[in-house]
């Protein structure tokens, strides 16, 4: 009954996980600048701190912010665009940091665990 987040919307993972997505808004950060953006992307917290996945796997998604901070800062220091971030997105990879940590990596996955959670 755990849920999985595959960071950067991979919708088809959770399917053949067999594993549910903690938010119906499985594309977050990958959203366009609109109006109904900001109301995904606060849903997608909300969702994601009150239903919090056992595990989030980084996809390693070129278009998505890694989680992992020395990956991302490498990114923000190559000044890698992106068409569009959400607003709230420093909150998103803040509570990512404080709540999770690296479990494995899985070909070119990180695949991160809830802190305090045990698994197979």
């Amino acid at each position: 009954g755990d849920t999985v987040l595959f960071w950067g919307g991979f919708p088809g993972e959770n399917l053949m996980a067999h594993r549910a997505s903690p938010s119906a808004y499985i594309t977050y950060p990958l959203l366009l600048d609109a109006n109904l953006s900001e109301t995904f992307s606060d849903q997608f917290l909300h969702d994601l701190t009150t239903n919090r996945p056992a595990l989030i796997v980084d996809m390693e998604y070129t278009k998505a912010l890694s989680l992992d901070p020395k990956d991302r800062a490498a990114q923000l220091a190559a000044r890698q665009e992106w068409p569009y971030l959400p607003a709230n997105v420093k909150d998103v990879l803040g509570f990512i940091d404080n709540n999770y940590h690296l479990e494995a990596t899985f070909r070119n996955s990180k695949v991160y665990r809830l802190n305090g959670a045990t698994g197979p």
